[in-house]
């Protein structure tokens, strides 16, 4: 009889485990099916207003330039034409897209749909970090291979 009483509350004991893994593993699943939820309205609201309806856009125009003039002294055409690419308003406008995204994602946490003004506040905050990047990337490609034409800074 005492055996049978422990393995009774054995039994129990393991049910209990079980359905505590059981909530548990329910709890993650509609914690990542919120995530996902959250991610594809932050998708869905950057997509418009980065490419549906345009309200953001990029001005190359300076490293352009810069890269024109430089041209017909560089040494190595793949790096002139890597460089023009990387200036490409739409590869830019392509990266603040992404980095606009990854921003929201860490700033709602999955909870609310951030607005339009979320979207231009992250937009503000990542558009100088690629000018930044831009300004130092392109003075120093063109420093390295086409030393003759580099100007005097990009500043």
């Amino acid at each position: 009889m005492e055996l049978l009483a422990i393995a009774s509350k054995a039994e129990i004991l393991v049910m209990k485990k079980v359905q505590a893994d059981e909530e548990a593993e329910h709890e993650e699943d509609l914690l990542r099916q919120q995530q996902y939820e959250a991610d594809e309205r932050i998708r869905k609201l950057c997509y418009h207003y980065f490419y549906t309806e345009p309200a953001f856009s990029v001005d190359m125009s300076k490293y352009e330039a810069l890269i024109n003039s430089s041209a017909k002294n560089f040494s190595d055409p793949y790096k002139l034409s890597s460089l023009r690419r990387y200036v490409e308003q739409s590869q830019v406008l392509a990266k603040l897209y992404d980095k606009v995204k990854a921003r929201l994602r860490r700033g709602c946490g999955g909870q609310a749909t951030p607005t339009f003004e979320d979207v231009a506040r992250a937009f503000d905050a990542e558009l100088p970090v690629i000018y930044r990047r831009a300004d130092a990337h392109v003075e120093r490609t063109i420093a390295q291979y086409a030393a003759a034409s580099m100007p005097a800074s990009l500043g």
